[in-house]
């Protein structure tokens, strides 16, 4: 895969969740130290996971960590980590992602769970 390459999800899997933290672990991994985001795709009852970006793929060379975060992310709807400041979170939200650290320590399938009801 080139580091190019911003990877699309397949038509129709809904509204993309990123998190920051283990797969059906907690949410627990603050914004500025993830090194990779988990991909779900939202459905009825909470989510699926299609995907694992790493940041070190998908970073260009000079490219800021923030704006890499930011385009890589770029086809999410949320973004849930531990910890977020409220720069990245404006940078975050300027480009459509909401990012919250309101399910901070909690498992990752409760928080998925409760965004699908209100979806």
């Amino acid at each position: 895969m080139s580091d190019q390459t911003v990877i699309h999800p397949p038509s129709g899997t809904g509204i993309l969740i990123a998190v920051g933290g283990a797969e059906d672990g907690l949410i627990d991994q603050h914004f500025g130290q993830a090194e990779e985001f988990l991909v779900y795709a939202l459905e009825p009852g909470g989510g699926r996971l299609i995907e694992r970006r790493f940041i070190a793929v998908h970073s260009r060379g000079g490219e800021d960590r923030r704006a890499t975060i930011v385009r890589m992310l770029g086809d999410c709807r949320a973004l849930l980590v531990a910890k977020v400041g409220e720069a990245p979170r404006k940078l975050l939200a300027d480009a459509g992602i909401e990012a919250t650290d309101r399910f901070a320590g909690r498992s990752v399938e409760a928080a998925l769970a409760e965004l699908a009801m209100t979806a």
